[in-house]
């Protein structure tokens, strides 16, 4: 035999197929083990192994590693939602929590193989903050428009943002595998901002102030009165847009301002603190910020067309139907407000866990 060919048989293990003709020459052409193992050029005691192994489990070929051991589909989906419970936990961990839940060891890089199945991956946190949530606040918000006769063409939501050109930035964009994308020129400097005070209803935004900076007490109250006293807009409740609602903010909850709305014929009310999700203006101003930044071009707009650039924007939602988001947030039906459903839908995709 050639010496390649004594290598190839002898350096290497039998396959499958070749324990199945010893198996044949055995039984079939009833040949003596000694002399199926000077055919096959394998010891006695092999043959006699693989014999053995036929007449005790049946198959003859060799056990796959880690077959048997393999998670089901249940315990990775399992993993799956734990790290959406406890995004922060590390592989080992992960790993500990595994073993106590299906009483089942599983390897940390596995572990990592399954996230990157699910399209995990690590991040940094993009932010970390405290909330204090308070079930009094939500009872007392629910009772106070509840016990008010209104329908979503009562309510007007007041809501207050600031634009500049560093937040219509966009942060992703192209380039070649393995560089990273830079850019600069003079369009990246600071300029001042444009702050507008805008009023929402069911059917998109009903009116908008601007102004430099950002708004003061006196200007924010006479934008507010300004609004209110257009007749073709805005009734005496329970007229239309009779019902305003704004944000917990202390300069919102001046005695001056509340006393002043009432005296036109206006209810004033207050979104409990740290509930964004009840507020259709925080979806508003998303859907503004994404369309501010497929819009702008850079290095084009300046501090003088900079409102020009959020005009044009705030246009397109002039007549835009936002009752589906009205009810998303917990305002169902008309005279009902169910905090429930907004805190079920909205709390995770705005972030709170």
């Amino acid at each position: 035999m050639p010496e390649h060919a004594q290598q190839a048989v002898l350096g290497s293990k039998a396959s499958e197929n070749t324990k199945i003709h010893a198996l044949y020459n055995h039984y079939y052409h009833e040949k003596s083990i000694p002399d199926i193992a000077r055919i096959y050029a394998r010891r006695p005691e092999t043959i006699r192994n693989w014999i053995r192994q036929s007449q005790q489990t049946g198959p003859v070929s060799r056990g796959i590693a880690g077959a048997g051991r393999q998670p089901t589909a249940e315990q990775r989906l399992w993993i799956r939602e734990y790290f959406l419970d406890s995004p922060f936990s590390c592989l080992d961990e992960a790993r500990a929590a595994f073993k106590s839940k299906w009483n089942k060891s599983i390897s940390a890089s596995h572990v990592w193989i399954i996230l990157n199945d699910c399209g995990m991956q690590w991040k940094a946190a993009v932010e970390q903050r405290a909330i204090h949530l308070k079930e009094t606040e939500i009872i007392r918000f629910a009772s106070e428009i509840n016990s008010l006769s209104w329908t979503l063409y009562n309510i007007a939501f007041v809501g207050e943002a600031s634009y500049d050109k560093q937040g219509m930035f966009r942060r992703r964009g192209y380039a070649l595998k393995g560089n990273e994308l830079v850019v600069r020129g003079e369009d990246y400097d600071r300029r001042p901002q444009l702050s507008t005070l805008t009023f929402l209803g069911c059917d998109g935004t009903l009116d908008t102030f601007a102004a430099d900076g950002s708004f003061d007490r006196d200007t924010y109250a006479d934008n507010c009165r300004q609004f209110a006293l257009e007749p073709r807009r805005v009734m005496q409740y329970p007229g239309f847009y009779s019902i305003w609602i704004f944000d917990y903010a202390p300069e919102h909850q001046t005695a001056e301002l509340v006393m002043n709305l009432r005296g036109l014929g206006i209810i004033p009310l207050f979104f409990p603190a740290n509930y964004p999700f009840f507020n259709p203006m925080e979806v508003f101003f998303g859907l503004l910020e994404k369309r501010l930044r497929k819009d702008y071009s850079e290095g084009k707009v300046n501090a003088e067309n900079l409102m020009l650039l959020v005009a044009t924007a705030l246009t397109h939602y002039r007549n835009y139907d936002f009752r589906p988001t009205f009810r998303q947030c917990g305002f169902v039906h008309a005279g009902g407000f169910d905090p429930s459903v907004s805190c079920e839908s909205n709390a995770k995709e705005m972030g709170f866990h």
